[in-house]
């Protein structure tokens, strides 16, 4: 029986923090759903720039020679192996291909 009154005190306790939570936690409910109800209009008037760190799409290939036949790489030593699209080896003394400034001119 001498607990009777301690028991009496800790469960009133109970009820009390138990019905203050439930009051609480629809407190906090509707001021989140009122923060993000206004948080679109908000966020569409400031938005920080978005940086693209993508690398850009690759440049289509360049034919190896144009309309007239002219190679866009050539032998840097001019033998008649003929030419390339890229600066690779030359196909008959497999020295390097040099670029052609001939190719591009009208």
């Amino acid at each position: 029986m001498k607990f009777l009154p301690f028991l009496s005190i800790i469960l009133f306790g109970l009820i009390i923090s138990a019905t203050a939570c439930g009051g609480e936690s629809t407190a906090k409910t509707e001021a989140r759903e009122a923060i993000q109800n206004a948080a679109p209009a908000a966020n569409t008037t400031q938005q920080a720039p978005t940086t693209n760190n993508a690398a850009p799409p690759p440049r289509p290939a360049e034919p190896a020679q144009n309309d007239k036949g002219v190679w866009h790489f050539t032998c840097a030593k001019g033998c008649a192996g003929g030419g390339g699209s890229a600066a690779d080896k030359c196909a008959g003394c497999g020295g390097d291909l040099a670029h052609n400034q001939a190719y591009h001119a009208q």
